[in-house]
């Protein structure tokens, strides 16, 4: 499998001279172009761990953990950026993926034209008037990475990628990064499947049946998971008004609303059985005592479409209330999500953003796309198995739900 990366080399983000950060894509497959942000330690890049974070969604860009949680930066009101003191970049190595491909900036073709902001949809140039380049998921039958087992196949490769061109890391020699997975929300079901894939694959590459960089791995870390959403969705109303920090999120016509959505005659939990059921009928649809579904079920149009109910039944109804009425993202913190990304997007929009180093934040957007990248060698690895022909046949296009939620209803 051939891997080409490309990318962009800067300093000013983590406000510490001699600390290199490194943006761009890792081109998976001719058509399948993921995005990494890398920062290194500001400690010792060479000899602390290298940590991936991915947000959950699914489809929620690892780029929020990047500015709103943990990375080297905060964005301020005025578009300025400013050192983030208690940064996991003070004693890690750290990798922000867009993932999977068709959230954030990953993406599979580009095509001029616009972005409906209310769909979060693209429109080409015979529906709206064109306002730059953006990334799109066609075409639909080839390339789409639609189950968090590919996802997983797809991050492993870029973190070799990584691993082969940043010298930091110390791939390209007989040293072992240790390594760490941090995710959060969806990163329930993210998680365990990237370090059980991640696992096995290192084990492949320690006995030589496949080339590439091992790494020791440490910590596999998840903070508020989803595991079992017929369990916990009822549990959103319960801690929006019942919780340790004396703080009632919405008021009581609203908690009622949503235990009720949860607990009626078609609710969530009656259609999370029925997503089940549906499974079940799949030759190998739905196993670990009837907890998993599986990819053999999920691309079954019919069982799709059920499950797909379901889930806009649980977000809407249930989970969604308390970021509407609630007015906050982490309990916590009083602030308005729409607001935090529209400051996000200004910030990437500004010329002095676009001129240094994480100008290839909005390369996929940017009319001088191919521009605003250079193009290193490409990394080789043969005699791997190749990508794409793991991906299923005839996948259907997710929905925006999935892998494109509105930036102002909801991001994990």
């Amino acid at each position: 499998m051939e891997l080409a990366t490309r990318s962009k080399y800067g300093e000013l983000i983590t406000s510490s001279p001699g600390v290199a950060s490194y943006a761009g894509y890792i081109d998976l497959a001719p058509d399948v172009h993921s995005f990494f942000w890398f920062f290194e330690s500001r400690q010792d890049p060479a000899n602390d761990p290298l940590t991936l974070w991915l947000n959950g969604g699914p489809g929620s860009d690892s780029l929020i953990g990047l500015f709103q949680e943990l990375g080297p930066c905060r964005i301020n009101e005025d578009l300025t950026s400013v050192l983030n003191p208690y940064s996991w970049t003070n004693v890690s190595n750290v990798l922000f993926l867009s993932q999977p491909v068709g959230v954030g900036f990953s993406y599979q073709e580009e095509a001029i034209g616009s972005l409906n902001e209310e769909t979060g949809g693209f429109l080409n140039t015979s529906q709206a008037n064109a306002t730059g380049r953006y990334p799109i998921l066609d075409p639909v039958d080839v390339g789409m990475i639609d189950t968090t087992d590919l996802a997983a196949m797809a991050a492993w490769h870029v973190l070799q990628g990584l691993l082969s061109g940043v010298e930091s890391l110390a791939g390209n020699v007989d040293t072992e990064k240790v390594f760490n997975l941090w995710t959060e929300s969806y990163g329930g079901h993210y998680g365990p499947a990237f370090y059980n894939y991640f696992y096995d694959q290192n084990l492949r590459i320690e006995n030589g049946s496949i080339p590439g960089y091992s790494v020791r791995f440490d910590t596999l870390g998840i903070g508020n998971g989803i595991i079992d959403e017929s369990i916990q969705a009822g549990y959103y109303p319960e801690f929006a008004v019942n919780n340790t920090y004396g703080i009632k999120a919405y008021n009581d016509t609203v908690y009622n609303y949503a235990v009720f959505a949860n607990n009626m005659i078609g609710g969530c939990k009656d259609m999370i059985q029925s997503c089940r059921a549906a499974a079940s009928g799949i030759n190998g649809g739905l196993i670990n005592n009837g907890q998993t579904i599986t990819a053999a079920a999920a691309t079954n149009p019919d069982v799709d479409v059920i499950c797909s109910e379901a889930q806009d039944m649980c977000r809407d109804n249930v989970e969604s209330p308390y970021y509407s009425y609630g007015g906050r993202g982490k309990i916590t913190r009083s602030c308005s999500q729409a607001h935090l990304f529209r400051v996000l997007k200004k910030f990437a929009q500004l010329s002095s953003t676009t001129e240094f180093h994480i100008h290839t934040l909005i390369c996929a957007q940017a009319n001088n796309h191919r521009r605003c990248i250079r193009h290193p060698p490409p990394f080789r690895r043969p005699n791997t198995s190749n990508l794409l022909r793991r991906l299923p046949q005839h996948p259907t296009r997710p929905k925006r739900s999935r892998c494109q939620p509105k930036l102002h209803r909801r991001q994990r």
